[in-house]
């Protein structure tokens, strides 16, 4: 798509392959990354896989590693999920292998870790961008599960 619309990069991107329960900070390091500079972090559909100490651990790290200015999205899981899917879910799975959720307030919890956060259904997000879901949902939407949050 982006070949297509001859988009341009106005930044640069660099993967680093890295374990999360490694040293990931040192190797952001090693491959240039500088704290000072602000960083976009993105943990889409990544939290629900792991126990909420690591989850903990990790906002942490970023947050370390986050100039103010940087940005975050991350997708949390919402309350009752694992029961609803994760307790009856195939073995195997994606949805066996949830483990947590997002905190009841997760503005709040971010605030404590020094972002300014805004929660939203997906719903909200695609119509900010242009892109409504015309679908009708089996259930209502509660706001949270989609997060867009700036470091202070």
């Amino acid at each position: 798509m982006l070949r297509q619309e001859r988009a341009v990069a106005r930044c640069e991107r660099i993967t680093v392959a890295v374990d999360l329960r490694e040293d990931w900070p040192g190797a952001l390091a090693a491959a240039g990354h500088d704290p000072a500079v602000p960083t976009v972090w993105i943990a889409e559909g990544l939290l629900i896989y792991l126990p909420e100490d690591a989850v903990e651990l990790l906002l942490a790290r970023i947050s370390a590693q986050s100039a103010a200015g940087s940005r975050m999205g991350l997708t949390l899981g919402s309350r009752g999920v694992i029961e609803r899917f994760g307790a009856d879910a195939v073995p195997g799975s994606a949805a066996s292998m949830w483990v947590s959720e997002m905190p009841d307030d997760p503005v709040g919890w971010l605030a404590g870790h020094g972002w300014e956060a805004g929660s939203h259904t997906l719903r909200e997000r695609a119509a900010a961008y242009g892109r409504p879901i015309s679908a009708p949902t089996q259930r209502e939407e509660r706001p949270g599960g989609l997060i867009s949050a700036v470091r202070r």
